[in-house]
């Protein structure tokens, strides 16, 4: 049996640990997104809705579900 209360580790390149990290992130960020999305006037300014360009923000949230 293995004791896993040691000093903490690195993280490794090669391990997967980084790149399951960086999906949970991704997915995470894509899920508050999509809720935006969908309750906008709850969880946005209207202020701020007409500053930014709605066709780039469903691009990047698509190259977030992409890259989760």
């Amino acid at each position: 049996m293995t004791d896993d209360l040691g000093p903490p580790q690195r993280l490794k390149i090669g391990e997967g640990f980084i790149s399951g990290y960086l999906s949970i992130l991704f997915g995470l960020v894509s899920l508050g997104a999509v809720i935006c999305f969908l309750f906008p006037e709850y969880l946005t300014t209207p202020e701020f809705r007409n500053h930014y360009p709605l066709e780039a923000i469903r691009k990047l949230l698509l190259a977030c579900i992409i890259g989760s």
